[in-house]
Formats: structure tokens, C-alpha cells, sequence
């Protein structure tokens, strides 16, 4: 067990949880009360030119993720128009020939009924 103190509280920790308690400021104690180890202590400042250093990271973060997204739109749009042509060229390869958007209407213009019988 070790003694560690912050101000005017002492405790008694485990010896593996020192660390954890000097990152929160707390100082080690030897057999006789003093300080063997100072802990880390952060300023009220310095955590202000931290947060405005990560609130900058995440702005220009934002910008990056931005543009990322419309590149992957972009790409998606191109991956799309590469699997149309890709199956025209397939098809005309094993001579099959596209559809055309209106290929069920006749030369006419007129569109044939559908299940519509025969006249024999």
C-alpha cells in the first residue's frame, strides 16, 4: 500500500493504481509524510488551450469528412455509370440486343394491350 495525498485528504492505494492517481494530481508520501512524487496538475488555462486546440481538430475534421462524402458520391455515381456501359457491352457481346426504354411500343406510338388475345 501507498500513501498518497491532494491537498489536505491522504488515502492509503495499491501499489498498481499509483499512476492513475498521479495523472489526477495526487502526490506520493513516504513512511514519514513527505513528498516522495508529484503528481501532474493542469491549470484552468491550460485546459482552455486545450479545448480550443480540439475544438480547431474537430473543425477541420468536419471539413475533411465533408469532403470525403461528396468524393464517395462522386464515385458511386461513376461506379454506376461503369456498370451500365458494362452490361451494354456484355450484352452486344453475346448479341442480345438493350432495350430501349420504349421498346414495348409499337412504330406506331401505340402500346399493345396486354393479355390481349389473338385473332386466328
Amino acid at each position: 500500500m501507498t500513501r498518497i495525498r491532494k491537498g489536505n485528504r491522504e488515502l492509503s492505494v495499491e501499489d498498481g493504481s499509483v499512476d492513475a492517481y498521479i495523472a489526477d494530481g495526487w502526490q506520493i508520501l513516504d513512511a514519514r509524510g513527505n513528498v516522495v512524487r508529484h503528481g501532474t496538475t493542469v491549470s484552468y488555462s491550460g485546459l482552455l488551450i486545450e479545448n480550443n486546440e480540439l475544438k480547431q481538430t474537430v473543425k477541420r475534421l468536419e471539413t475533411v469528412v465533408a469532403s470525403l462524402e461528396a468524393e464517395g458520391a462522386r464515385k458511386e455515381a461513376d461506379i454506376a455509370a461503369l456498370v451500365d456501359e458494362l452490361e451494354k457491352v456484355k450484352a452486344a457481346q453475346n448479341g442480345v440486343a438493350t432495350p430501349s426504354p420504349n421498346a414495348s411500343e409499337a412504330k406506331d406510338g401505340t402500346k399493345p394491350a396486354r393479355n390481349a388475345k389473338t385473332k386466328e
